[in-house]
Formats: structure tokens, sequence, C-alpha cells
């Protein structure tokens, strides 16, 4: 083998693995090495938590939505505080507010006032709060409870108000909220002070 066949192989041999060497590290621009991405198909992917769309931010007075919070009018029979009388849409919601437990079964109560019979959402208060021995929330009219889970709590949704209006003794309401007590004094009054707690700026 004469020696310019010698000298271009070792520059055959050294061009070689130049290109070997670069190739490995990646270093030819033309010839980038495409890097596989490797997904594990058994991990569940992280997504960011959202909130609960079904979750009501609690309103102002707790019992209604907050659009009808200071609609109401207070309600006198016999001159003396009664309730909160309002005029609803049908179907807007009612709220419970505070632990208690729906009375007569579950269903609809009716109560007698001044003569007159009406029907109404009765709850017995479970919270210990109140003035009188036995504490209730009353809301009067025909509202369509959709709540008879046997404890209730505040804040849950208890019904959907009526289309029917109260009339008679009470007014033009379909809907009539009251907190009633029967303490020591063996009859049933009105608890102003609930109704202000709930409804401070109720129109007198």
């Amino acid at each position: 083998m004469n020696k310019s066949l010698r000298i271009f192989l070792a520059v055959l041999a050294l061009i070689a693995v130049s290109f070997s060497v670069l190739y490995y590290f990646n270093l030819i621009p033309f010839l980038n090495k495409t890097k596989k991405t490797e997904v594990n198909l058994s991990e569940t992917p992280t997504t960011q938590a959202t909130p609960n769309s079904s979750t009501l931010t609690p309103s102002s007075c707790i019992i209604l939505e907050e659009q009808y919070c200071n609609q109401g009018e207070m309600v006198y029979v016999n001159k003396e505080p009664f309730g909160i009388g309002f005029r609803l849409p049908i179907d807007a919601k009612i709220y419970v507010p505070f632990k208690s437990r729906i009375e007569d079964e579950k269903e609809l109560k009716i109560m007698e006032i001044n003569k007159e019979f009406y029907s109404a959402a009765v709850l017995l208060d479970l919270s210990g709060g109140g003035g009188g021995d036995k504490n209730f929330f009353v809301a009067l009219g025909y509202p369509k409870i959709e709540n008879k889970n046997d404890i209730l709590e505040k804040g849950d949704f208890l019904a959907s108000a009526g289309k029917v209006k109260v009339d008679n003794a009470i007014g033009d309401y379909n809907l009539v909220l009251t907190f009633r007590s029967f303490g020591k004094t063996g009859q049933w009054q009105t608890d102003v002070d609930l109704l202000k707690q709930f409804f401070p700026n109720t129109q007198k």
C-alpha cells in the first residue's frame, strides 16, 4: 500500500470518527435527533379543582334569595306584628333559617288565624334559639315542600313559593314568613326579635 493511499484512509477514518462524535452529541444542525416523549397512560392528568356550581352563597336574610330579602312588608293581625309578607315569583326558593325539622309528617300544616284557615310549612327550631320553650319558623301560604329530610340544617333548600295568594285576614301576599313561640304564657306569640334579626330592613 503506497503512502498516498495510507494518508487517504487515515483522513477518511478521522472524518468518520469526527462525524460519529458530532452525531452522538447531536451537534449536526441538519441531523437533529428527535426526542421521544414517553406518556404513561396509567396516570390520571392533574386537573385544577373548580368550585361546585351547585353551592349557593348564603343571602343576607338566609331564608330567601338576596334579591327578595328587602321586599317584604310587616303584616299585622289585631294590630300586633304577625310576620313579613312577600309577593314572590312562582317557584322562588325558600331556605331553612336554623337547624330544625318539619312538623306534621313533613307536609303543610293548617293554621287558624282570626278564624281563617291557612296552609303553611312549619319547622320546629332545634337550634336552641328563640324566646319560648317551643319555637317555630312558619312559611305561610301554599309553598311546595321539596326537602323532607328528618333533620334540616341552616341554609338547606326547603320549599318553593306557590302562586296562590294568602288574602283574607293577612293580606295580598303569596308568602308570609314568621317566627312563633309557645312558652310559659301558654299562648302563641310572634317572635319579633327573630323577625328583625333575619329581616332588619323590612318596611314597617
